[in-house]
């Protein structure tokens, strides 16, 4: 469970996180929505988007435009790299920094506002392959960034 003194939208996404983990939503099933889980932590919907987009940077959720959100199903394998077959891993590195003009625009920040960048490598024998995935995401999102990330 988040601190108690977290946003409230990281602490709702503890809650479906531990519902998770407990076993009350299996792999493949739906979430609770929005509606649903606005009334039940007696919140806004987007307070509720905040929570899920959470755990869909996560990798727990996955949603889809009408259907609502539903829990991904894991499946553990070794992702071959090379034609000879040799296995590498999956890496996420998030980086907090200053939004672009861009970014600021996109997520409604202030301009000098912060984001955390959100990187997904494949990684064999300690280097990076290959970049599978970038997102940027409101820093105020992420409990561990702090006001001034470092600059770099």
């Amino acid at each position: 469970m988040a601190e108690y003194g977290a946003p409230k939208y990281q602490r709702i996404a503890a809650e479906i996180r531990a519902d998770i983990a407990a076993g009350r939503h299996r792999p493949g099933e739906r979430i609770p929505s929005e509606t649903e889980l606005m009334e039940r932590f007696g919140v806004t919907r987007p307070t509720v988007r905040g929570a899920v987009q959470v755990l869909q940077v996560e990798g727990l959720v996955e949603s889809f435009h009408g259907r609502g959100s539903f829990v991904r199903r894991v499946e553990r394998q070794v992702i071959p790299l090379h034609p000879d077959g040799t296995p590498g891993q999956a890496r996420t590195v998030l980086i907090a920094r200053p939004a672009t003009i861009e970014e600021a625009e996109q997520h409604g920040l202030r301009p000098g506002g912060h984001v955390v960048e959100v990187t997904r490598q494949l990684v064999r024998d300690g280097g990076v392959v290959e970049v599978i995935g970038v997102d940027v995401w409101p820093a105020d999102r992420y409990a561990f960034v702090d006001e001034h990330p470092a600059k770099g």
